[in-house]
């Protein structure tokens, strides 16, 4: 959704449809609290919205955006319009019942836990308790964490091709990242400072070498794998780049 949102930004989609918030960070926590999902949100503009309907605003145009330039920002058709179908159905499962979501979003999975804990045991909603959920939920190793024990749907597997072990371990091989997670695999410990646009070096002699990655599709598998044959060590690396 964001990709796709972004793909219309830079083609000037919106025209003068405008959605931009006045005070943004304070709408973000009105939103997080409001679970009737009817908070007015006052735009630039001076006019109302909820969330909700910006929301389908969005996704209105998302749709009018597909059918005149299609999908291939976010993966072609058939992932495009999964993206789509599932967008829509979310809406309409909040404006309809935002429980039926219970095993789709986060905020919704999160509330019934505890919400359920709360009403069983009768207790309030600043109960040491709930606190002590709220952070067990947010645990990140499957034997503890409460939300990994819920019937959430899953869109990726754990492990094998494509799943989220081997995306922990493996960076994509279609863009500057190639590049940069091979680097951190081989040398780690003679990176000084990694980002998105620069690796530096540092080879304990020489002064730091900064290594500039400004193109986000350069640094590929396609364009790196044949540099890194050979390079035993960072510096074989440093000198091969140079030349």
């Amino acid at each position: 959704m964001t990709a796709l949102v972004l793909s219309m930004i830079e083609d000037d989609w919106f025209g003068e449809r405008e959605f931009t918030l006045a005070t943004p960070v304070a709408a973000i926590r009105r939103v997080s609290y409001d679970l009737s999902l009817a908070e007015p949100l006052t735009l630039a503009s001076g006019s109302t919205m909820t969330a909700l309907e910006i929301q389908w605003e969005y996704f209105d145009l998302a749709r009018k955006y597909a059918d005149e330039h299609g999908l291939e920002c976010i993966g072609g058709a058939d992932v495009g319009s999964e993206v789509l179908r599932r967008w829509e159905s979310v809406l309409t499962g909040l404006e309809t019942d935002p429980m039926s979501l219970s095993t789709q979003l986060d905020w919704v999975a999160k509330y019934t836990v505890v919400n359920g804990m709360r009403e069983r045991n009768g207790l309030s909603w600043k109960d040491s308790k709930l606190a002590l959920m709220d952070l067990q939920y947010h645990d990140l190793r499957p034997d503890k964490s409460l939300f990994a024990r819920l019937n959430m749907e899953r869109l990726v597997p754990d492990d094998g091709p494509g799943g989220i072990e081997e995306a922990m371990t493996e960076p994509p091989k279609d863009t500057r990242a190639y590049f940069r997670g091979k680097c951190l695999q081989r040398w780690g410990s003679s990176i000084a400072a990694a980002n998105w646009d620069s690796l530096v070096f540092d080879l304990g002699t020489d002064p730091l070498r900064r290594v500039p990655m400004m193109e986000p599709l350069r640094g590929t598998a396609a364009h790196v794998d044949r540099l890194f044959e050979g390079c035993d060590s960072p510096a074989d690396l440093l000198e091969r780049l140079g030349s």
